[in-house]
């Protein structure tokens, strides 16, 4: 009888295919590992370019309007927050930023989280490591003066498995961005202007002067242009002329890097000088110290644009600036919007030489609760960290301490 054939694994045969498994496991199992790793940093690159490109848009408006950095890091934490969250691409949560310097053991491993101070966090520290992990940490860099309020730079962080930073990113106030990576020596790293915003009459004009950063660029050529030449236009050297009345942007560019810096301008139209001598009727337009004013009733001879109580009776100026920030010598109507110390307010009533966030004829606006505004049912604010709406009319009734108002879980 012919032998039949075995055809399974000899025990020899068996230990060579399990090494060969086994070389093959040590090979590609860090190669996949390492590929996991990689697309989860690519998550935390574009969670940074998406918090970036935020930071950008708004960096130049909240220094031009001195915002403080308490509104701006509300702002921020309020843009990704319920609703607009990023997804943590360690974790895979998709978590709203929690309120401002939140205390990280309530709220652990979050997509984005605002610092309460420009220093941060401790990172070295373990425990904050942990709480970190896919974590992209802003902090905001300014000053805390509401009166000369403004932010300079943005800082963002990006945390990997570990709760390490690999990656860092500055936005600056001016335009400019930098990267955590040095750059090559004699590189452009930022570029500002000596003026951020500027007035001028019909064909007056006025020099911008850049300043280039570092002082040892090799390559230090701006190219200047307007997004409104019909309004101002800017020479190569960076010579701005009123062209007609309006608004116009000036761009500075570095040819080296692509940084930029920004100007407003404002273009008075040719008005007459404002004259002393002279009676104005109502509607009259005249240029005083380098503004533009009106007259909303007849103003009498030497009646000065921006004196307070001009008759000496208590009675308002005729004259009104024509700007949208506030002016003690402007009278405004209810319901008229001006900026102040770098926050907007609504005027409840008819007011004259009453301060906003002083006097309760003002309302400030914002989602943040403040005791002179008034609410009605059904308002929503923030306040310490949480959110409150409105069950009846009410003023200077603080959330979380007075009925008035309902916590929103």
């Amino acid at each position: 009888m012919k032998k039949e054939k075995n055809t399974g694994f000899t025990l020899i045969e068996l230990m060579i295919v399990i090494a060969v498994i086994g070389i093959l496991s040590m090979v590609l199992v860090p190669k996949v590992l390492a590929i996991k790793t990689q697309a989860k940093e690519a998550g935390l690159d574009t969670n940074v370019r998406m918090i970036q490109a935020y930071a950008e848009s708004k960096i130049d408006l909240w220094s031009l309007k001195k915002i403080p950095v308490s509104d701006i890091q509300n702002s921020i934490a309020q843009a990704f927050g319920t609703g607009k969250e990023l997804t943590n691409p360690i974790t895979m949560q998709t978590t709203p930023a929690p309120a401002v310097g939140a205390d990280l053991e309530n709220f652990p491993q979050p997509s984005v989280y605002v610092a309460g101070t420009y220093d941060g966090l401790d990172i070295g520290n373990e425990d904050n490591r942990q709480y970190l992990i896919g974590t992209i940490v802003v902090a905001v860099k300014g000053t805390t003066n509401e009166a000369t309020a403004s932010v300079q730079s943005i800082h963002i962080y990006a945390h990997n498995h570990n709760g390490v930073v690999i990656s860092e990113t500055i936005v600056s106030a001016g335009g400019s961005a930098t990267s955590g990576t040095p750059g090559t020596p004699g590189s452009v790293t930022g570029i500002s202007l000596n003026k951020t915003n500027l007035i001028l009459s019909v064909g007056a004009s006025e020099l911008l002067i850049a300043t280039i950063t570092p002082a040892d660029a090799i390559n230090r050529n701006v190219i200047w242009s307007s997004d409104n030449p019909g309004v101002a236009s800017v020479t190569s050297n960076g010579l701005v002329t009123g062209i007609s009345e309006g608004t116009a942007t000036i761009t500075a560019e570095t040819e080296n890097g692509g940084y930029q810096a920004f100007c407003t301008v404002r273009v008075n139209p040719d008005y007459p000088l404002w004259d002393p001598s002279k009676d104005y009727p109502l509607g009259s337009y005249v240029l005083y110290d380098g503004r533009v004013f009106q007259n909303w009733y007849y103003a009498n001879t030497g009646i000065r644009p921006t004196e307070i109580d001009p008759y000496g009776n208590g009675a308002y100026n005729p004259w009104k600036e024509i700007t949208n920030e506030w002016r003690p010598y402007n009278r405004y109507w209810g319901g008229e919007i001006v900026w102040h110390n770098g926050k907007q307010y609504k005027a409840k009533n008819d007011c004259y030489n009453e301060e906003p966030g002083v006097s309760a004829s003002w309302q400030e606006i914002t989602n943040e609760w403040r005791p002179n505004n008034t609410y009605v049912y059904g308002d929503i604010v923030w306040h310490n960290g949480k959110q409150y709406r409105a069950k009846y009319w009410n003023q200077n009734e603080e959330p979380g301490n007075s009925p008035a108002w309902e916590l929103i879980e």
